[in-house]
């Protein structure tokens, strides 16, 4: 069974990183339904809400191992629309977000 997640990655920004994210999604089985990301040259910040068959708990542990990670916040919010799915995970942020 799939569920819906919504994910927050803040990893260190480089000339692939959301390359690595997305390839690490779909090398799961996770579906980007969803994905934004702002960088500011150090940091790149990147929202989505992906279609899983893992809970949120392993989909968490799987993304905090990619390489040069700095946080990860994941929500489970259910059918809402992505504006509010994504400023719910932004909530969790425990840092200035790159974007509102």
């Amino acid at each position: 069974m799939s569920t819906t997640v919504t994910v927050l990655v803040v990893l260190r920004d480089g000339p692939r990183a959301l390359t690595r994210l997305l390839v690490r999604c779909h090398g799961r089985g996770w579906e980007p339904l969803t994905v934004r990301s702002v960088c500011d040259g150090e940091r790149c910040e990147v929202v989505m809400r992906l279609r899983a068959t893992a809970p949120a708990a392993q989909v968490r542990a799987q993304l905090e191992r990619l390489v040069e990670v700095e946080h990860v916040a994941v929500d489970s919010a259910g059918a809402v629309p992505d504006g509010v799915a994504f400023a719910a995970v932004r909530r969790m942020a425990t840092w200035v977000p790159l974007a509102a």
